[in-house]
């Protein structure tokens, strides 16, 4: 986990299964959430210790802030780089006869295609 953990989805806060403050290992399951009548254990990514920010049965919505870890060793902090490669040169899209319809339609099949799309 970086330093914040945002929620991954959304969803309910069900339990922590530490206490605030406490000392966690790179792997260990800090908390449970449910997402669509499932539940979720989410684990923290490196060693550190734990500060506890939701209440338990909080509803959550995506990227909603669950706790912010202090590491052991704040050097394994992964940080972005800018892309500084190339982009491969990408033509107008192709399409069969034309129409939007036909991608799609080659994408999930004809039989979707009719009942999503009126045409």
């Amino acid at each position: 986990m970086p330093p914040s953990d945002p929620a991954p989805s959304p969803g309910k806060l069900v339990r922590y299964v530490v206490e605030d403050g406490d000392h966690v290992e790179a792997g260990q399951e800090y908390a449970e959430i449910e997402v669509m009548k499932m539940y979720m254990p989410l684990q923290v990514s490196e060693a550190g210790t734990i500060r506890l920010i939701m209440q338990p049965g909080a509803v959550l919505e995506a990227g909603a802030l669950l706790a912010i870890l202090t590491l052991d060793d704040p050097s394994r902090v992964r940080h972005a780089r800018p892309f500084d490669g190339q982009l491969p040169k990408m033509g107008p899209p192709q399409f069969e006869d034309g129409k939007v319809t036909s991608v799609f339609r080659g994408i999930v099949g004809r039989r979707w295609t009719r009942c999503c799309l009126a045409w």
